[in-house]
């Protein structure tokens, strides 16, 4: 591989043009909340909240919906390394912890809510699942990377510690047999 395909980390990189730096201010002062806000308001978090409480048979938003949390927890986290909000820090902590409980709810490392929700034993596309539908791959690929993010933005280790944990079930379940032969249909 080429070094074009390395990308720059975020503590790399440090903006000085006023423009940008309006821009940049912008979205971490108005667009960061709202972004929060609007996935609390169409029931992203919901399903968190109904694994938690062993909801079953309903889930009130789409298969991907977890992966989209996390990866404006993502996001969030690179502009909490590059400037520390103590609100937006706390607001994290609230979801992560909310994240914790669905996955500790399950037991074994997998965390997505819409699967666990309205088919657990469809888990990876398995037993007549989706995969490509079901996200299950995605979501866990988007907590890995939320997770080492919000590592880096705070030496925190409790999301970190859920995407390892998601990560050892992975390995633990996929790969040459005896284990499964999982494809992913979405990045990873």
């Amino acid at each position: 591989m080429g070094d074009f395909l390395i990308r720059p980390q975020v503590n790399e990189v440090n903006i000085t043009d006023e423009f940008w730096k309006s821009y940049i201010n912008m979205f971490r002062g108005k667009f960061l909340p709202e972004t929060f806000d609007k996935l609390e308001k169409n029931h992203y978090f919901d399903g968190f909240k109904q694994v938690i409480n062993g909801v079953k048979g309903e889930h009130p938003y789409q298969p991907f919906s977890d992966g989209v949390v996390f990866e404006a927890i993502r996001g969030a986290s690179d502009f909490l390394y590059n400037e520390y909000d103590a609100k937006l820090d706390a607001r994290l902590d609230k979801y992560i912890e909310l994240i914790k409980g669905a996955q500790d709810a399950v037991g074994d490392g997998f965390i997505s809510t819409h699967t666990t929700c309205m088919f657990p034993e469809k888990r990876w596309g398995e037993n007549g699942g989706d995969i490509v539908i079901q996200h299950d791959l995605y979501n866990q690929g988007a907590l890995v990377e939320a997770g080492v993010s919000h590592y880096l933005a705070t030496k925190k280790t409790t999301l970190l510690e859920i995407a390892v944990k998601s990560a050892n079930y992975i390995c633990s379940y996929m790969g040459k047999a005896p284990k499964h032969n999982v494809i992913p249909a979405h990045e990873l």
